[in-house]
């Protein structure tokens, strides 16, 4: 038996006996939209309560999932070299290289332990570089794509907009409106 939790808790989830793998869930993201609902209520634009949705970062692997495969350790240590290498210019094969493995056994080992390929970990590791850059960088979107791994600007508007819902632009000027309310908020409460 498997047991997965939610919230990445590290004193729930580190306390237990053994120790509780956990999705991961991506508050940065739930924050920004928190932020922003509360900026259109400012603004006037309130149209009633709203079912706002996020997503996760991905599972953090511990002990509680790792006897539910036997290939719990290698995907951990797959994700761990694609943490550290997934912004360069690198394939799932570089991955499967790196494992010593191939490229189908990489892919049958994440979908076993994680449902997911290869491909699609280093898309998710790669755009939330992406994310963070337009957060908190005045680079321009050549720069961040360059930066994060991406060999075309068109391909990664495309896939930012396909998986966010709004341009890399939008998502930098929401960020920064996110960004003005903690200022504000800062200043007034001095």
């Amino acid at each position: 038996m498997a047991v997965l939790g939610i919230d990445d808790d590290p004193k729930f989830c580190l306390g237990a006996s053994p120790t509780l793998s956990s999705v991961v869930q991506d508050f940065d993201a739930c924050g920004f939209l928190a932020a922003e609902a509360l900026q259109q209520m400012m603004d006037g634009d309130y149209s009633g309560p709203k079912i706002l949705h996020y997503g996760a970062k991905g599972v953090a692997i511990r002990e509680s999932t790792m006897h539910s495969s036997p290939y719990a350790d290698f995907v951990q240590r797959a994700l761990d070299w694609i943490d550290a290498n997934a912004c360069r210019y690198i394939s799932a094969t570089d991955v499967a290289r790196a494992l010593d493995v191939s490229r189908r056994t990489l892919d049958l080992r994440l979908s076993e332990v994680l449902q997911t390929t290869v491909h699609v970990v280093l898309r998710e590791r790669r755009l939330e570089q992406v994310k963070r850059l337009l957060e908190t960088s005045g680079m321009t979107i050549a720069q961040i794509t360059e930066s994060c791994g991406f060999t075309s600007a068109g391909h990664l508007k495309n896939l930012f907009r396909k998986t966010f819902g709004c341009s890399m632009r939008d998502w930098r000027n929401r960020n920064r409106s996110h960004a003005s309310i903690q200022q504000a908020a800062a200043r007034g409460g001095r």
